[in-house]
């Protein structure tokens, strides 16, 4: 998919009236992905993103711990928005068990701050892929 694929007003829809992934790999370039990103893309109630997503990099995929840093950031973003999409770039294929890992800490993290999480994705070089919810995957 490419920007021109998007509908004009595909920014003032909802966001789950769209393909999360699509739009996950329409943000997350190559770079982001090789590079470790990290995308927090948030939205009101009413799934309208909010036009500046958070994008991060170089992370630790291996330090868990590091989600409790991003406390103060969860706080701030709950103060603008109530729902987050989420994915994580790495160049190993597919959906690692550090993503579940991630997935879980950060859905307790946001859930303490009265955000909704809409979607958590793991991007590689290539392709956009559902981390699923599998607490018994994790520990």
């Amino acid at each position: 998919m490419s920007f021109e694929d998007l509908p004009r007003d595909w920014a003032s829809k909802p966001l789950w009236d769209n393909n999360l992934a699509d739009v996950v790999d329409l943000l997350f370039s190559l770079d982001d992905r090789l590079n470790n990103g990290l995308l927090f893309l948030t939205s009101h109630s009413d799934g309208i993103p909010i036009r500046a997503p958070f994008m991060g990099e170089d992370m630790n995929w291996r330090n868990h711990d590091f989600v409790d840093r991003l406390d103060v950031m969860a706080d701030e973003i709950s103060n603008h928005a109530s729902h987050i999409l989420v994915a994580f770039g790495h160049s190993e294929p597919g959906v690692t068990s550090n993503d579940l890992a991630w997935r879980k800490r950060l859905e307790a993290l946001f859930g303490r701050h009265g955000l909704t999480a809409i979607g958590f994705f793991a991007a590689d070089p290539h392709g956009v892929h559902p981390v699923p919810n599998a607490p018994a995957l994790v520990e």
